[in-house]
Protein backbone atom coordinates (compact mmCIF):
# COMPACT_ATOMS: atom_id res chain seq x y z
CA UNK A 1 0.00 0.00 0.00
CA UNK A 2 1.05 3.72 -0.70
CA UNK A 3 0.47 6.84 0.11
CA UNK A 4 -1.64 9.28 -2.24
CA UNK A 5 1.01 11.48 -4.30
CA UNK A 6 -1.24 13.05 -7.13
CA UNK A 7 -3.29 15.79 -5.07
CA UNK A 8 -0.88 17.87 -3.46
CA UNK A 9 2.53 17.49 -4.59
CA UNK A 10 3.31 20.97 -3.42
CA UNK A 11 2.78 19.92 0.31
CA UNK A 12 5.66 17.79 0.04
CA UNK A 13 3.69 14.65 0.03
CA UNK A 14 5.73 11.13 -1.76
CA UNK A 15 4.60 7.93 -2.75
CA UNK A 16 6.25 5.68 0.30
CA UNK A 17 4.88 2.89 1.92
CA UNK A 18 2.26 3.88 4.40
CA UNK A 19 3.05 1.70 8.07
CA UNK A 20 1.16 -0.76 8.85
CA UNK A 21 -1.60 0.24 10.98
CA UNK A 22 -2.43 -1.13 14.54
CA UNK A 23 -5.83 -1.38 16.42
CA UNK A 24 -7.33 0.74 13.71
CA UNK A 25 -4.63 3.99 14.66
CA UNK A 26 -1.82 5.11 12.13
CA UNK A 27 1.10 7.05 13.28
CA UNK A 28 3.13 9.52 11.01
CA UNK A 29 6.00 11.80 12.19
CA UNK A 30 8.50 12.68 10.03
CA UNK A 31 10.14 15.45 12.74
CA UNK A 32 8.81 18.48 10.95
CA UNK A 33 10.63 17.56 7.71
CA UNK A 34 7.35 18.30 5.48
CA UNK A 35 7.12 21.30 6.99
CA UNK A 36 10.70 22.37 6.50
CA UNK A 37 10.71 20.79 3.27
CA UNK A 38 7.54 23.38 2.62
CA UNK A 39 9.37 26.34 3.97
CA UNK A 40 12.31 25.77 1.89
CA UNK A 41 9.84 25.10 -1.37
CA UNK A 42 8.28 28.40 -0.61
CA UNK A 43 11.61 30.37 -0.18
CA UNK A 44 13.19 28.90 -3.32
CA UNK A 45 10.18 30.46 -5.48
CA UNK A 46 10.10 33.80 -3.44
CA UNK A 47 13.38 34.41 -4.24
CA UNK A 48 13.37 33.23 -7.75
CA UNK A 49 10.33 34.78 -9.30
CA UNK A 50 10.38 38.09 -10.66
CA UNK A 51 7.03 39.39 -8.96
CA UNK A 52 7.18 40.91 -5.63
CA UNK A 53 6.56 38.14 -2.49
CA UNK A 54 5.60 39.68 0.43
CA UNK A 55 4.40 37.69 4.05
CA UNK A 56 2.26 40.05 6.13
CA UNK A 57 1.46 38.86 9.68
CA UNK A 58 -2.43 39.44 10.64
CA UNK A 59 -1.56 43.26 12.24
CA UNK A 60 -0.46 43.97 8.59
CA UNK A 61 3.29 44.14 9.47
CA UNK A 62 5.62 42.78 6.40
CA UNK A 63 7.77 39.35 8.17
CA UNK A 64 8.81 38.63 4.57
CA UNK A 65 10.02 40.00 1.57
CA UNK A 66 11.51 38.94 -1.60
CA UNK A 67 15.32 39.80 -3.19
CA UNK A 68 13.82 41.37 -5.64
CA UNK A 69 11.99 44.15 -3.81
CA UNK A 70 14.74 46.59 -4.22
CA UNK A 71 14.68 46.11 -8.15
CA UNK A 72 10.73 46.23 -7.96
CA UNK A 73 10.58 49.03 -5.39
CA UNK A 74 14.12 50.65 -5.00
CA UNK A 75 13.69 49.53 -0.96
CA UNK A 76 16.33 46.62 0.25
CA UNK A 77 14.21 43.72 2.13
CA UNK A 78 15.55 44.31 5.23
CA UNK A 79 14.53 48.19 5.29
CA UNK A 80 11.30 46.68 4.72
CA UNK A 81 10.82 44.10 7.37
CA UNK A 82 8.63 45.38 9.97
CA UNK A 83 6.75 47.70 7.62
CA UNK A 84 3.01 48.41 8.56
CA UNK A 85 1.32 48.40 5.30
CA UNK A 86 -2.32 48.40 7.30
CA UNK A 87 -1.20 52.00 8.86
CA UNK A 88 0.46 53.26 5.67
CA UNK A 89 -2.47 52.60 3.48
CA UNK A 90 -4.44 54.21 6.64
CA UNK A 91 -2.19 57.19 6.46
CA UNK A 92 -2.35 57.17 2.34
CA UNK A 93 -6.10 57.74 2.73
CA UNK A 94 -6.24 60.44 4.71
CA UNK A 95 -7.08 58.83 7.77
CA UNK A 96 -4.31 59.18 10.43
CA UNK A 97 -6.23 58.25 13.66
CA UNK A 98 -6.90 55.01 12.13
CA UNK A 99 -3.31 54.39 11.09
CA UNK A 100 -2.32 55.90 15.01
CA UNK A 101 -5.04 52.57 16.05
CA UNK A 102 -3.15 49.88 13.71
CA UNK A 103 0.59 50.93 14.41
CA UNK A 104 -0.54 51.02 18.26
CA UNK A 105 -2.05 47.60 18.07
CA UNK A 106 0.90 46.53 16.11
CA UNK A 107 3.86 47.51 18.81
CA UNK A 108 1.31 45.67 21.03
CA UNK A 109 2.28 42.43 19.37
CA UNK A 110 5.94 43.65 18.02
CA UNK A 111 8.54 45.56 19.27
CA UNK A 112 8.35 47.65 15.79
CA UNK A 113 11.13 49.35 13.60
CA UNK A 114 12.33 52.32 12.97
CA UNK A 115 10.25 52.67 10.12
CA UNK A 116 6.71 51.83 12.22
CA UNK A 117 7.56 53.96 14.81
CA UNK A 118 8.78 56.89 12.06
CA UNK A 119 5.06 55.74 10.37
CA UNK A 120 3.56 56.28 14.33
CA UNK A 121 5.23 59.80 14.47
CA UNK A 122 3.64 60.77 11.17
CA UNK A 123 0.27 60.03 12.20
CA UNK A 124 0.47 62.16 15.59
CA UNK A 125 2.02 64.40 13.62
CA UNK A 126 -0.85 64.72 10.79
CA UNK A 127 -3.35 64.42 13.79
CA UNK A 128 -1.54 67.45 15.27
CA UNK A 129 -0.22 65.47 18.27
CA UNK A 130 3.31 66.95 18.68
CA UNK A 131 4.29 65.30 21.87
CA UNK A 132 3.37 61.47 21.42
CA UNK A 133 5.21 62.50 17.19
CA UNK A 134 8.18 63.53 19.01
CA UNK A 135 8.22 60.48 21.14
CA UNK A 136 7.48 57.77 18.40
CA UNK A 137 10.31 60.01 16.11
CA UNK A 138 12.34 59.74 19.33
CA UNK A 139 11.61 55.81 19.03
CA UNK A 140 12.56 55.72 15.45
CA UNK A 141 16.04 57.38 16.14
CA UNK A 142 17.23 54.95 18.84
CA UNK A 143 17.07 51.92 16.27
CA UNK A 144 18.42 54.12 13.50
CA UNK A 145 20.66 56.98 14.71
CA UNK A 146 21.01 58.30 10.29
CA UNK A 147 17.02 57.84 9.92
CA UNK A 148 16.91 61.29 8.33
CA UNK A 149 13.30 61.15 8.05
CA UNK A 150 12.68 60.86 11.57
CA UNK A 151 15.09 63.71 12.61
CA UNK A 152 13.09 65.57 10.17
CA UNK A 153 9.91 64.65 11.81
CA UNK A 154 11.06 65.52 15.63
CA UNK A 155 12.16 68.41 14.08
CA UNK A 156 9.28 69.38 12.98
CA UNK A 157 7.53 68.39 15.93
CA UNK A 158 9.68 70.27 18.55
CA UNK A 159 9.49 73.44 16.28
CA UNK A 160 5.83 73.36 16.56
CA UNK A 161 6.25 72.22 19.95
CA UNK A 162 8.26 75.50 20.62
CA UNK A 163 10.76 73.63 22.16
CA UNK A 164 14.31 75.45 20.76
CA UNK A 165 17.07 73.47 22.35
CA UNK A 166 15.78 69.85 20.73
CA UNK A 167 15.11 71.07 17.80
CA UNK A 168 18.34 72.71 17.50
CA UNK A 169 19.80 69.38 18.38
CA UNK A 170 17.55 67.39 15.36
CA UNK A 171 18.64 70.66 13.26
CA UNK A 172 22.31 70.38 13.72
CA UNK A 173 21.96 65.89 12.99
CA UNK A 174 19.94 67.12 10.09
CA UNK A 175 22.83 69.32 8.64
CA UNK A 176 25.20 66.79 8.81
CA UNK A 177 23.04 63.95 7.38
CA UNK A 178 20.83 65.99 4.87
CA UNK A 179 22.01 69.13 3.91
CA UNK A 180 18.35 70.25 1.53
CA UNK A 181 16.36 69.00 4.51
CA UNK A 182 18.05 71.01 7.02
CA UNK A 183 17.74 74.06 5.28
CA UNK A 184 13.94 73.52 5.26
CA UNK A 185 13.62 72.44 9.03
CA UNK A 186 15.76 75.93 9.91
CA UNK A 187 12.84 77.58 8.21
CA UNK A 188 10.25 76.15 11.28
CA UNK A 189 12.77 77.77 14.03
CA UNK A 190 10.64 78.46 16.58
CA UNK A 191 11.31 81.70 17.79
CA UNK A 192 13.28 82.69 20.69
CA UNK A 193 11.88 82.86 23.99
Amino acid sequence: MTTNSGLFPFLGIENRPAKPRRSGLTIVSDNGNSLRQSEARFRSLAEHTTDLVLSITGPGIIDYVSPNARAILGYSPDDMLGWNLLAQAYRDAKQPQRAVQALSNAHLVSKGTAETWFLLGESYSDLDRYLPAASAYREAIKMNGEFVQAWFGVGRAYARLNRRAEFEQALKTLERLSPPLAKELAEMRPASR
